[in-house]
């Protein structure tokens, strides 16, 4: 049988996710959970593509492999209050900010502009990226979902799109970016 051309696209995806995470953090503690990270938000780039859902195991599973790094960064912190206040409070805050942009976005345009699976996704970037980067996520998200609904409009010709990609193309250049002390 002839193999789909996802899978070998996955796969690249997966290593190019990768190398650039190698080429900012190279092989870190910090570095070992962001390659285990990588297929899963591979898939869920191509899940959100193909069904415009972003399942909640996968969700999930970004989720916990942040959670040992936040655990990583309590322990070692000279003061417990930072990074509880800078990742946790990052979850709750990004959670909260994208659940009420989805609900005042139906309410403005009379339908669903932000799904509940983004939603989730928000709240997992705010564990992983913590507070002060919610500003260069959704400016980031906003510019990478504009030219992703472009190119998306164009190619399909559908108006609706999924914004899970651009999402998590966000949260990969932010943690790139701070991995590199741009931010």
């Amino acid at each position: 049988k002839k193999i789909s051309v996802i899978y070998p696209i996955c796969e690249t995806l997966t290593l190019l996710g990768c190398l650039g995470i190698y080429a900012v953090y190279g092989l870190t503690w910090f570095s070992i959970p962001i390659f285990l990270l990588m297929p899963f938000l591979v898939a869920l780039i191509i899940i959100d593509f193909e069904h415009m859902i972003l399942p909640n195991q996968l969700v999930a599973i970004v989720f916990a492999l942040g959670l040992p790094i936040f655990a990583t960064r309590l322990y070692f912190a000279e003061n417990i209050v930072n990074p509880a206040l800078l990742y946790g409070a990052g979850a709750m805050v990004f959670t909260l900010f994208a659940l009420a942009l989805s609900l005042s976005m139906k309410a403005i345009l009379k339908k669903e502009a932000l799904g509940i699976g983004d939603v989730k996704f928000f709240g997992c970037a705010g564990l992983w990226l913590g507070l002060p980067a919610l500003g260069n996520f959704c400016i980031i998200g906003g510019i990478t979902g504009t030219l992703l609904g472009i190119i998306w409009k164009k190619t399909t010709g559908k108006a609706a799109f999924p914004f899970g990609p651009a999402l998590i193309l966000s949260f990969y250049i932010v943690l790139l970016l701070q991995g590199s002390h741009f931010l």
